[in-house]
């Protein structure tokens, strides 16, 4: 069950990476190349906040792979750490590798990736009525 829900979350991370990451990337390195990164991930974690918090704990990638993220307080300040948690994941110099790794090593003995842990948070299956 927890290497479904490892794919699931990957699927998820991979769709929403190309809906909004690598446009913001591509159109940012345009006008901006010095601040490339940095603006994309920053507008990466502003579309995970408003989509978790304004459309049940889902983004695009997650109501694909039929998932959502359940918090224990749905508050945005607490979503906007969980989501800004994953600043780490982008940080240069293969700081944001090692995060990922930690991450990932997180999930596979505690069942969480870093920012669920940071943010309180789970990400599960989502209920069909």
């Amino acid at each position: 069950m927890k290497r479904i829900l490892f794919i699931q979350r990957s699927l998820s991370t991979v769709i929403d990476l190309i809906i909004v990451y690598v446009p913001s990337l591509l159109l940012a390195n345009i006008f901006m190349p010095d601040l490339a990164n940095l603006v994309s991930a920053m507008l990466f974690i502003l579309y995970n906040i408003v989509a978790v918090t304004h459309f049940s704990g889902q983004t695009m990638g997650k109501h694909f792979a039929k998932l959502e993220v359940v918090e224990v307080n749905h508050s945005i300040m607490a979503v906007s750490i969980r989501e800004g948690a994953k600043l780490l994941y982008f940080l240069p110099f293969m700081v944001g590798c090692v995060f990922l790794m930690i991450s990932i090593g997180n999930f596979i003995f505690k069942g969480k990736f870093l920012h669920d842990w940071i943010g309180k948070s789970d990400v599960v299956f989502l209920k069909t009525s």
